[in-house]
């Protein structure tokens, strides 16, 4: 898998941080400051929450295209929170495979965003 050693820890109360990769629809819900992702975000406390260059990206693109420059400052604050994920071929393919399982398992929308970007019990 891809990914670096920034922001590794040992194990942190008795089991090991999970390492989760945000999606651009839920970085969409934290700079619209939804309490719900939020909340769920801030329950990961002692996992590594990631953001990769394609998200990024197009948050950027998007925010510079309609001019949203407060968003764009939420974006930044948070980008500073969060750590960096260099994407390699078999992270799309984890990827894949789990979004696929919620699909087949008939989560809503929100739990199969979640659980792409691994906030939330992925399979």
């Amino acid at each position: 898998m891809g990914g670096d050693a920034e922001g590794d820890q040992a194990f942190t109360s008795g089991r090991r941080p999970v390492r989760f990769i945000l999606d651009a629809n839920i970085v969409t819900g934290i700079i619209k400051d939804d309490a719900r992702i939020i909340a769920r975000l801030n329950a990961h406390t002692g996992d590594h929450i990631y953001l990769c260059q394609p998200v990024y990206y197009e948050l950027v693109r998007g925010l510079l295209w309609k001019k949203a420059s407060a968003k764009m400052r939420t974006l930044q604050k948070w980008r500073a929170r969060l750590s960096w994920y260099q994407l390699v071929d078999e992270d799309w393919g984890e990827s894949e495979r789990i979004m696929g399982v919620c699909c087949r398992q008939r989560q809503t929308t929100c739990r199969c965003r979640f659980a792409r970007c691994g906030v939330g019990n992925p399979p």
